[in-house]
């Protein structure tokens, strides 16, 4: 019986030394073990933040698009659908991006939205004078539409045209439908005038989409494709 005793006084010795052992070896929170979590928060922290920075914007040829645009009070907002660049004889002559209300992969899809929608251009070349501005916007009509519907619009091309003066670089100019008023044209901010007609949006959007567009790279861009 004593023997029987003395085996369970050294059992219940071993227990509290092993149970001693595995306390020390757990990981002390307020030191070392917060140390590492502190380090894992900050990094995934850094990268949430470096991830939404990303999303903030794109950039094109150096000029940056904000992600997402609202063409007038009590709309709603727009998201960039693409951006490119519109080249001619290899010069770069503006930076343009696609707002709409929702993504669109085709020009179908992008007339089709219904609601505000924007198209915003930063001039990169140095100078591009009214006469080729307004030409260039005619002849976009033009060779996007038959000539009964070019009939049905040519008053309003005519005063869609003078709303433009000779651009420089760094000039910014929005086209945009707002419903209810019709097809904005803004300079740097300023609203030059905005021209009635719903069908008229549409009709100015195939000039960059359209089965005939003045770039086809900046089509594709736009449509998200760039």
């Amino acid at each position: 019986m004593p023997q029987s005793q003395g085996g369970d006084k050294h059992a219940m010795s071993d227990l509290k030394i092993r149970q001693q052992f595995a306390a020390s070896r757990r990981p002390v929170w307020g030191i070392r073990s917060w140390g590492r979590r502190t380090a894992l928060s900050g990094a995934l922290g850094a990268l949430a933040l470096t991830t939404g920075l990303a999303a903030f914007s794109a950039e094109v040829a150096g000029v940056r698009f904000e992600e997402s645009a609202r063409v007038a009070d009590g709309q709603p907002g727009l998201v960039l659908n693409g951006a490119g660049v519109r080249s001619k004889f290899f010069v770069k002559v503006y930076a343009a991006g696609l707002y709409l209300p929702e993504k669109a992969g085709s020009t179908g899809a992008a007339l089709a939205l219904p609601g505000p929608k924007r198209v915003r251009m930063h001039f990169i070349h140095k100078e591009v004078s009214a006469k080729k501005i307004r030409s260039g916007w005619t002849d976009g009509y033009k060779a996007n539409h038959s000539d009964e519907e070019y009939a049905v619009l040519e008053d309003r091309i005519g005063r869609f045209n003078a709303l433009f003066p000779t651009l420089k670089a760094g000039d910014r100019v929005d086209v945009d439908f707002i419903p209810g008023s019709g097809t904005a044209v803004r300079l740097n901010g300023e609203t030059k005038g905005i021209i009635p007609g719903d069908d008229f949006y549409p009709a100015t959007l195939k000039i960059w989409l359209g089965d005939s567009p003045a770039d086809s790279g900046l089509k594709k861009a736009m449509l998200g494709g760039g």
